[in-house]
């Protein structure tokens, strides 16, 4: 199992419906795709924080994650909805169980 973490950071926010409607976006498109599972979606809370906003959910394997990313919907999702708003994009992926020998 892999665990797909994304933080955003951004100048460009304005106001809390922005975000709002981000969350929203995101997991519409998000859990169009059939091999997303645990989809998590949040912003940050505190007025300090180096990130205004994240997403991440698990796939099977590492092929499944590529399949993801090569997406039309991952793919219009990051150009229609992340690129507008986020200057800094930082993922994380994370395997969630030992792989067997």
């Amino acid at each position: 199992m892999i665990h797909h973490l994304c933080f955003l950071s951004s100048q460009n926010v304005s106001n809390p419906e922005q975000i709002d409607n981000l969350m929203i976006e995101t997991r519409v498109r998000l859990l169009k795709i059939p091999e997303i599972m645990n989809l998590r979606v949040g912003k940050n809370i505190s007025p300090n924080g180096s990130y205004f906003f994240f997403f991440s959910f698990d796939v099977d394997s590492i092929e499944k994650l590529e399949l993801v990313k090569q997406s039309p919907y991952y793919y219009q999702f990051e150009k229609q909805i992340l690129a507008p708003l986020s200057a800094i994009r930082t993922e994380y992926d994370f395997e969630m169980e030992p792989r067997s020998k």
